[in-house]
């Protein structure tokens, strides 16, 4: 019969491919649009063109530098970077489970169930993060990993360099980690004589330089721009954290999680409490900063695994040591997780896998189109820049100003209810005397068939110049609805496009 430790391994083991099948459940919803300016950045690398987005212009549309080198690799590989994009986020899926469960056994090794990795796994959240792309539960993977060779390094009294190496890459994805890799430096320093802790800040430090030299700024753009008064980005946070708290309960989570550095042995106090910083830190940053306008909590999936982790630890010292009262908080837990894709919010299953055959499927539509009849220096006015932007390979003239400084001295339009499309600068976009225009997203809505003119694209619809300078043209797009945009009158149309009264 086998032991309690190879069963325990072998749970461990079905969870991993639990959270890998949840994950590809999701297929056909992603990746997000956001995903495709990465792509496009690390084509033009790979071309030769330098970390750019549009040839010739250096400012830094990305916030995940790690992921750019990534796709990068699979292109000169000649893959696909959608392929590659999901194919590594649903692996990162199982491998975040993995590491929490092993964490787990490291407390409790005769354990039969690693709980926390099956409240991770289980969770629609992360798992449709799993075809979204951007990393995001690659860094859920990295800062798991991390916790896991920086507990093991102090059961075992040497330096952390494993954890200091996990916490290094998560650092060199999104800038953020610094948030865990300072108790980290301050821990690992007092603990043992090493420089070990010195990677994560090494890693950030060399970015850091690099983006000064190459793009002349300390933050990358897509911060910058999006940030808003305290006032106004507290409330957008606070707004933020409770539908995170309401979709996979970080907020509970959290609190849970203050218990858990009483709840594990001596030995494992001192990197918990060093991750529960990192935590408390990152969420009082993701408030600061407003959040994100991508649903399902995207800036807090990264700390879902030990956000799991330590709220187990601590319902487990807080809950009667009895086996049903255990489990039945589990079942609990399981099915309190699962509402969001049973149709019982706007953000269920099948509302993300129609929002992007809508929209990232329409985009790529119009991009291959007319990427392939428009001559390749046309250049386009658009909002959503990812998927236009990657399979068009045209010049774009970006609405909302994630790969331009031109919007950032722009008063915020705080009337517009969406995170992070606050600024637009009209008169910068005209003076880009762009070809053609795609205003409404480049979709007619169902039923009508009429252009909803995106509210930070009023500026640009209801100036003179636009009714001067350009007139609606409607296109037959293959495989996908006619798409109605607006030309400069001193172009030709595109081949198949006519001009529409107004």
């Amino acid at each position: 019969m086998p032991s309690s430790a190879t069963r325990g391994r072998l749970a461990l083991l079905l969870v991993c491919v639990l959270a890998w099948l949840h994950a590809a459940s999701f297929l056909g919803s992603g990746p997000f649009d956001d995903d495709f300016i990465v792509y496009r950045y690390a084509r033009n690398w790979v071309l030769g063109e330098g970390l750019v987005f549009n040839v010739g212009e250096r400012f830094e549309g990305f916030t995940v530098p790690l992921w750019v080198m990534v796709i990068a690799g699979g292109l000169r590989l000649g893959l696909d970077p959608v392929t590659v994009s999901l194919t590594l986020s649903i692996l990162a899926t199982g491998l975040a489970a993995f590491a929490v469960g092993a964490a787990w056994r490291l407390e409790f090794p005769d354990a039969r169930l690693p709980v926390p990795a099956l409240l991770l796994a289980a969770t629609p959240i992360f798992a449709w993060h799993g075809v979204t792309g951007l990393g995001t539960t690659v860094l859920a993977a990295l800062l798991a990993l991390a916790w896991l060779y920086h507990a093991r390094a102090c059961l075992a009294g040497k330096p952390a360099w494993g954890a200091a190496i996990w916490l290094a890459l998560a650092c060199f994805m999104r800038q953020e980690c610094a948030l865990f890799a300072l108790p980290f430096l301050v821990l690992e320093l007092r603990r043992v004589r090493s420089l070990a802790p010195l990677l994560p800040v090494l890693a950030l430090l060399g970015w850091t330089v690099f983006r000064y030299l190459y793009y002349g700024r300390l933050l990358p753009i897509t911060y910058t721009v999006k940030k808003l008064s305290v006032a106004a980005d507290l409330g957008y946070g606070l707004r933020y954290f409770g539908q995170a708290t309401l979709e996979c309960g970080v907020g509970a989570l959290l609190a849970l999680g203050l218990c858990a550095p009483r709840a594990v042995r001596r030995e494992l106090r001192a990197p918990t409490r060093c991750a529960l910083a990192g935590l408390l830190l990152h969420s009082a940053y993701v408030v600061w900063v407003g959040g994100d306008f991508m649903p399902f909590a995207r800036f807090f999936v990264p700390t879902l695994p030990l956000l799991f982790l330590f709220a187990c630890f601590g319902a487990r010292r807080l809950l009667p040591a009895r086996p049903r009262v255990r489990a039945l908080a589990l079942t609990v837990a399981l099915a309190l997780l699962q509402w969001p894709q049973l149709g019982l919010s706007e953000t269920s299953r099948q509302q993300r896998a129609f929002e992007h055959a809508f929209f990232e499927e329409r985009w790529a539509a119009l991009g291959r189109h007319l990427g392939a009849v428009l001559p390749p220096n046309t250049s386009v006015a658009i909002s959503p820049i990812g998927a236009f932007g990657w399979y068009s390979g045209l010049p774009i003239v970006d609405i909302l100003g994630l790969t331009h400084d031109a919007a950032l001295d722009e008063e915020p339009d705080l009337s517009i209810h969406m995170k992070g499309h606050h600024r637009t600068d009209a008169a910068w976009v005209f003076e880009q005397r762009p070809a053609l225009m795609i205003l409404a997203n480049g979709v007619q809505q169902p039923g009508t068939g009429e252009l909803a003119i995106n509210p930070w694209e009023r500026t640009i619809y209801e100036d003179p110049r636009f009714a001067e300078r350009y007139v609606p043209t409607r296109m037959p797009i293959p495989e996908s609805e006619p798409l109605i945009f607006f030309k400069r009158t001193d172009v030709p149309a595109p081949p198949g496009a006519r001009v529409i009264r107004r």
